[in-house]
């Protein structure tokens, strides 16, 4: 998952991406969208207070034309990967 400066960013399952509607006291809330598997719906994140890590709940608002599905979504975890530690995962060149 990378993020923007405004919380929208994209992940690589089924060309997925993020949508920020609003980040207040540690709660992030936004929507996703899969347009590879033509899917949708919210989520929430609820944020530790120096934003290091949040436990999250996403659900579905539309499965393909349904859009009322009776799909459950699930939770989720999130932690922060600072540039430093993101370079020190890199595998070296062959």
């Amino acid at each position: 998952l990378t993020l923007d400066e405004q919380g929208n960013g994209s992940y690589p399952w089924k060309d997925g991406r993020f949508v920020t509607h609003s980040l207040s006291d540690h709660v992030w809330q936004g929507m996703w969208i899969q347009k590879e598997n033509d899917r949708e719906g919210g989520f929430t994140v609820q944020f530790s207070p120096d934003f290091s890590d949040g436990e999250g709940q996403w659900w579905y608002t539309r499965i393909e034309d349904d859009r009322a599905p009776t799909q459950k979504g699930g939770t989720f975890r999130l932690t922060r990967k600072n540039s430093s530690s993101a370079a020190n995962e890199t595998s070296p060149a062959p």
